[in-house]
């Protein structure tokens, strides 16, 4: 079989390999042909078990970020990830590399994990504003309980292999190749006549009941007042893995998926991620520390010019009578850290406090429009990106050029038009004209031909 998907076989083990372009990403082919692959598989009746392994340096970084919020089509992860621990043989994940997102997932619903020593798991679908969204708030807490998942869930946290076999995890550490381990792992149930126990049978996770609410009480707890959606839903779905059924909680994770991408956090949140995957070489550099940041010669002076389009944006508020104390609100309120005049606690929003932000978010805009227009920067998306990495700007605010889409374009340039007999910051420049004719905004005149 071609394609992003290998079929071979030994010693009456199947193996199926991914073999995508980039690290075996579970686009709509590679999940088409993983279904096409296991139901192949699956009706040989001599066949021992299956491998699930990834080509080249990875085992699978997950869905591409398009696909992350509506699952990509049918087939969805979730149930390619059914398939496998629906199988009546063993199904083994051989693990190497980066195991993430809906790829981990996939992990998870094989009935053993084999990985090498340098490999890392992690889901970090919360960045997105999302949920896991193939069982893995179901499925996660079943082997390792509630405050581990939790801490790889909302903190970004990607485990090491050792870790992860600690935990219980993965079941062992290849000292060969994962797919040698994981075939042996395969022959050596068959030889002791194992009975197949599916992660969604395992309740190792749960033994601690008390230790379970703790974590999910503090989690809530610590929550409560922020303003993010996608971690308050995640902890809710590690609250229904203990009390409801596998299939009921399954059916829970999906709506909260749901409600999660319907949210304008998530539209965000994947705007920024895809500007930054686009932007990667061009605006980010690795530092000595081994990071990743904005490369400040290419984007300390854009940084710069977006900056002093907030600070004359704040001066001019103050000459119309704006106190500081009310502009810091209205920045905090808006998801900044602090204000711009060092205030950083939350205080009481006001009528005033919209119109404010509306202002400063048009001047940043504004200045950003012309940078493009300019050919100072390349795109408005990249406009985003240095606001968020390098003023600040709520990252589930997306930046200000898809802020001001947020809040409507076309009322945008009006209030524009207006607040420019004050000052010529907030004068419309003609890309705003430009991105209103379109549905995606400076978003859809990125994607133009050039």
């Amino acid at each position: 079989m071609g394609g992003p998907v290998r079929i071979m076989r030994h010693r009456g083990v199947g193996h199926l390999v991914m073999a995508g372009d980039t690290g075996n990403a579970l686009d709509h082919d590679m999940r088409r042909a993983l279904m096409q692959g296991l139901d192949s598989l699956l009706s040989d009746a001599t066949l021992r078990g299956i491998v699930v392994a990834g080509q080249g340096a990875d085992f699978s970084i997950g869905l591409p970020i398009s696909d992350a919020a509506i699952q990509g089509g049918a087939p969805s992860v979730s149930e390619v990830a059914a398939r496998i621990e629906q199988a009546t043989v063993p199904v083994v994940s051989a693990l190497k590399g980066r195991a993430l997102g809906a790829g981990f997932e996939l992990a998870l619903a094989c009935h053993r994990r084999v990985a090498t020593p340098t490999a890392r798991f992690g889901m970090a679908q919360v960045k997105l504003g999302l949920v896991p969204g193939a069982g893995g708030t179901q499925r996660l807490p079943r082997l390792v309980g509630a405050e581990m998942s939790l801490s790889m869930l909302l903190d970004w946290r990607t485990l090491p292999a050792f870790a992860a076999r600690q935990s219980g995890l993965i079941d062992a550490l290849a000292n060969q190749t994962p797919e040698e381990a994981a075939e042996e792992i395969i022959l050596q149930m068959r030889r002791d006549d194992e009975q197949l126990v599916s992660t969604a049978q395992r309740r190792d996770g749960f033994a601690d009941g008390r230790s379970y609410f703790e974590a999910i009480k503090a989690r809530r707890a610590a929550l409560a007042n922020s303003p993010l959606n996608a971690p308050k839903r995640i902890v809710e779905c590690i609250e229904a893995a203990i009390t409801l059924p596998f299939e009921v909680g399954l059916a829970f994770e999906a709506e909260a998926l749901s409600d999660c991408a319907a949210h304008p956090q998530s539209a965000a949140l994947c705007h920024i991620a895809a500007a930054e995957a686009e932007a990667a070489e061009r605006l980010f550099a690795t530092g000595q520390n081994g990071r990743r940041a904005l490369d400040p010669d290419t984007t300390g002076r854009i940084a710069l010019r977006l900056g002093r389009a907030l600070e004359e944006a704040t001066k001019h508020l103050l000459t119309l009578g704006v106190t500081e104390e009310r502009i810091d609100i209205a920045l905090v309120d808006f998801g900044f850290a602090k204000g711009y005049f060092g205030g950083d606690a939350a205080g009481p929003v006001g009528r005033d406090t919209v119109a404010i932000q509306r202002r400063i978010v048009a001047a940043m805009l504004a200045e950003g429009a012309r940078l493009v227009s300019s050919g100072a920067i390349q795109s408005s998306g990249d406009v985003d990106v240095i606001a968020v990495h390098s003023l600040g700007f709520p990252r589930w605010r997306g930046g200000p050029m898809l802020a001001a889409r947020v809040m409507g374009l076309l009322q945008i340039r009006k209030d524009m038009e207006r607040w420019a007999r004050e000052s010529p910051i907030w004068a419309p420049p003609p890309l705003l004209a430009q991105a209103i004719r379109y549905a995606g905004g400076f978003a859809a005149l990125d994607r133009l031909p050039a």
